[in-house]
C-alpha cells in the first residue's frame, strides 16, 4: 500500500483531521439546534456549513489514511463548492443591506 506520508505521520494527520471533524460536527449540530429553537435562519445556515466542514475533514482524513487521492480530490471539490456558496451568500446579503 502506498501512503501519502510515512506511517506515523499519516496516522497523526488523519487522527487530527478526525478530531477536528468530530469537534466541528458537535458544534454545528448544537448551532443548528439552537437556531431551530430560536427561529434564526442565518444561524441555521452557519450550522449547516460547519457540519459540511466536518464532513470535508472526514473525507480528507479518509484520503490521508487510505492513501487514495480520489478522496482528497472529492474533499477539495466539496470545499471549493462550499467556499463559492459562502461568498455568493455573503455578497447577496451585503447587496440586500444597501
Amino acid at each position: 500500500m502506498i501512503n501519502l506520508y510515512e506511517a506515523p505521520t499519516s496516522w497523526i494527520v488523519g487522527g487530527l483531521l478526525l478530531l477536528f471533524g468530530a469537534y466541528a460536527a458537535v458544534r454545528g449540530v448544537a448551532r443548528m439546534a439552537r437556531a431551530l429553537r430560536a427561529g434564526l435562519a442565518l444561524d441555521l445556515v452557519r450550522g449547516i456549513r460547519v457540519v459540511i466542514v466536518a464532513f470535508i475533514a472526514g473525507v480528507f482524513a479518509l484520503g490521508v489514511l487510505t492513501a487514495e487521492t480520489g478522496f482528497l480530490v472529492m474533499g477539495a471539490l466539496i470545499l471549493a463548492e462550499e467556499l463559492y456558496e459562502t461568498s455568493t451568500l455573503s455578497l447577496l446579503l451585503r447587496a440586500g443591506g444597501r
